[in-house]
């Protein structure tokens, strides 16, 4: 029938390819938002903003596509969470440490007269 598909079937298809438009389009807004906050920021910082955005995908496809969320889901989340934290922390204590300790020859110091 050429009725159907002149009609209604481009209805049909604009309905199937809108959500893939989108998420292209959103996918593409967060690999640039990602790139963008790996360039400005150091490893562990970028890791738990990454994995900040990760548990908050996930916490909306539960919302948007009905998903069931067990307690396995939230102590994931959570423990994601606290490991990205605690890499970052360690990391930043190990950079701070490694600029104290860094000894200073007689010959590398600069005097002023």
């Amino acid at each position: 029938n050429s009725a159907d598909i002149s009609g209604g079937g481009r209805h049909s298809l604009l309905r199937q390819l809108a959500p893939v438009c989108a998420g292209a389009t959103l996918t593409a807004l967060g690999i640039r938002a990602l790139l963008r906050v790996t360039a400005e920021f150091d490893a562990p910082r970028a890791s738990v903003i990454t994995s900040a955005r990760k548990v908050c995908t996930f916490l909306l496809s539960c919302v948007l596509f009905k998903k069931h969320y067990t307690a396995c889901h939230f102590v994931g989340g959570v423990l994601t969470m606290v490991g990205s934290i605690l890499v970052h922390r360690s990391l930043s204590h190990a950079k701070q440490h490694s600029h104290e300790s860094i000894p200073v020859s007689n010959s590398d110091r600069i005097t002023t007269s």
